[in-house]
């Protein structure tokens, strides 16, 4: 069983947006992700799927020193997959950012207080240095959009 959720509910050529959920169905955040362009490492969000996340430490003793969680085993030997602080969709390399609220800046996906709902989502990990994460679109409604049908065989786990 995972210990959290995340259900995608949005998929645009901007982006790809979802919300995190607590193994008790209580929403944490919400999330920001690059579109899907078919696992293509840095420039795709990540497949639907059961990963398991690494708690890690980035930048030791610098003063740009960060924790983030890293996803282990993305097909196609994707690496350095992470959740992280970050507002834009230009801040990701095929990672996924915790927002509180989602909007667009420009021709750009924007999060709101990334900061904020990360700390929220350590809040709800705390005690864990791994943790299980499904990842599902089980939240998007199958007549959203022409990319969706044509991509929803690749996309349902």
């Amino acid at each position: 069983m995972p210990n959290i959720t995340l259900v995608r509910t949005s998929y645009t050529d901007k982006g790809t947006s979802g919300q995190l959920i607590n193994s008790s169905g209580y929403p944490i955040c919400l999330t920001l992700e690059l579109p899907w362009r078919n696992n293509e490492a840095f420039v795709s969000c990540i497949p639907c799927g059961n990963y398991t996340l690494k708690r890690d430490i980035r930048h030791k003793g610098k003063k740009s020193e960060c924790t983030v969680w890293e996803f282990q085993d993305v097909p196609d030997d994707r690496d350095q997959c992470q959740l992280h602080i970050a507002n834009r969709t230009s801040q990701l390399q095929g990672c996924i950012a915790p927002v509180t609220n989602l909007g667009m800046l420009g021709l750009e996906y924007f999060g709101v207080s990334s900061r904020d709902a990360f700390k929220a989502f350590m809040k709800e990990t705390f005690d864990l240095v791994e943790l299980n994460m499904l990842i599902t679109n089980q939240g998007l409604n199958p007549s959203y959009g022409n990319f969706y049908k044509q991509h929803k065989e690749k996309w349902n786990a």
